[in-house]
């Protein structure tokens, strides 16, 4: 009984920092996510009907995600293309333009080409670097680079461990 009195704190000491030892792939609702959280920006709109395509990389994108901070036994898997996919469905998204489909859904103005520069988690943010390939009647109008800082989700990741880490990574 000794034993187990001195070696309780302990357990339950590591169970509070690791959490459950768990794979949480954040794609899997990504789309209620989305749902239920407004944009923080006003996305301007456009009269032209578009269709997209996202690239190989951008769609076969899967990287893993393990904090100390919210649980080390935990992974968070992180399937950017799906995250995209579901982003570009979203009713703010798909409110900014006249018409916004997968390529080959019908005829368009404009085809968007998203493709995945690079993607990371560190310093409790989301880092993306994303190229934009616009074309018009087979021919490139232009191409941009994109590089976006999310934000800081330390706080929310501290105080809400495990259970918060899914938000935090979705923001």
């Amino acid at each position: 009984m000794k034993y187990l009195i001195r070696v309780a704190p302990w357990i339950v000491l590591a169970v509070i920092v690791n959490g459950c030892s768990l794979n949480h792939v954040i794609a899997d609702d990504y789309p209620q996510y989305l749902a239920r959280s407004k944009s923080q920006i006003a996305l301007p709109t456009s009269p032209l009907r578009a269709d997209y395509q996202l690239s190989a990389r951008t769609k076969s994108h899967n990287d893993d995600i393990v904090s100390a901070t919210v649980g080390a036994a935990n992974n968070w898997n992180v399937q950017y293309g799906q995250m995209l996919e579901a982003q570009l469905q979203s009713r703010e998204v798909q409110a900014a333009f006249a018409s916004l489909q997968p390529r080959g859904a019908g005829s368009v103005d404009r085809s968007l080409l998203f493709d995945l520069v690079s993607y990371r988690f560190e310093d409790y943010r989301a880092y993306i670097e994303m190229e934009v390939t616009v074309t018009s009647g087979g021919k490139t109008a232009f191409t941009k680079r994109y590089k976006v800082e999310g934000p800081a989700q330390g706080g929310k990741m501290w105080m809400g461990g495990a259970m918060a880490m899914r938000t935090a990574v979705q923001q």
